[in-house]
């Protein structure tokens, strides 16, 4: 979905490759999955945080049947939470309060 909106994606499937995408390329923003393996989700949150605190983190999930995912992943640093099944339209939705909070600039990269 970010491609077709637009935006260049670099994929990272554990929270190292998080870090290491992080450090090596600014993101625009990072979208990040509650439900990566092993527990991951929460932690990735806490370091795209940790290395830039300027940085707009949208935290998803594929289904809204987790009551305490929405603070959990605020609590670790996310700007914006979506419930799945996510839509380009939820996603656009997210990324421009992002833009309009001044946290995203249009012409970077993004990680997920």
């Amino acid at each position: 979905m970010l491609e077709v909106l637009g935006w260049e994606v670099y994929v990272a499937s554990s929270e190292e490759e998080v870090f290491e995408f992080i450090v090596a390329c600014r993101p625009a923003f990072v979208v990040v999955d509650i439900e990566m393996a092993g527990g991951d989700g929460f932690e990735s949150i806490a370091t795209a945080r940790s290395l830039f605190s300027d940085l707009f983190v949208i935290a998803f999930t594929r289904g809204g049947n987790r009551d305490l995912w929405p603070e959990m992943a605020k609590g670790r640093g996310a700007n914006h939470y979506l419930v799945g099944p996510v839509s380009g339209s939820k996603l656009t939705e997210a990324i421009d309060a992002g833009v309009a909070d001044g946290l995203v600039e249009i012409y970077r990269s993004s990680v997920k």
